[in-house]
């Protein structure tokens, strides 16, 4: 036997939730100038345990969480103020959750885009003490994100697509009234 595993319970879950809550104060955003970067790429596929060492160089904006609380189902969720007025010149890859002393506590990546004058607003972060892989989420912003604008992309195609399927019905339709008045 290799030891024995146990699962926390409820209180202890709630324990470690909260206190990760308090000890959240500050977040990072972390990126460069290219696109496709292949050491950061590196870091942020195995960003179980990232020090704050192996990103700081990556590091192009810091600021401290605007509010941390738990969601409806309980979900420990941070509220980062990523200002608009800035002209962010890297592509942002990650945002980086750590402690006051820079202790990282959680790394989230993040579409690879820049954050142009604009571009920014509230933007939540939702972490599972499960150890499921974070989550990021745009909100309260005058531009749409990546998923947005493909969902909406597709309800246009689809639309598009039954719009000319009926056509061509009716067309085709036609066609036969012509054929069979000929006959």
């Amino acid at each position: 036997m290799d030891g024995l595993i146990g699962i926390p319970n409820e209180s202890a879950i709630n324990i470690l939730k909260n206190e990760l809550k308090d000890k959240a104060v500050i977040y990072f955003l972390i990126g460069t100038h290219n696109h496709d970067d292949v050491k950061l790429n590196k870091l942020i596929d195995g960003s179980s345990n990232l020090t704050y060492n192996q990103i700081a160089e990556y590091i192009y904006y810091k600021n401290e969480i605007e509010s941390s609380y738990f969601d409806n189902d309980g979900i420990l969720t941070f509220n980062l103020i990523i200002p608009t007025e800035n002209n962010f010149k890297d592509f942002n890859y990650a945002v980086v959750v750590a402690t006051k002393e820079n202790e990282i506590l959680a790394t989230i990546p993040t579409p690879k885009i820049q954050l142009l004058k604009g571009i920014g607003g509230s933007q939540v972060v939702k972490l599972g003490i499960s150890g499921e892989p974070g989550q990021m989420n745009f909100k309260a912003t005058d531009y749409l994100t990546m998923n947005e604008a493909d969902e909406i992309l597709l309800g246009v195609e689809i639309a598009n697509l039954e719009f000319t399927f009926v056509i061509a019905h009716e067309m085709i339709k036609d066609k036969f009234k012509e054929v069979k008045n000929d006959n």
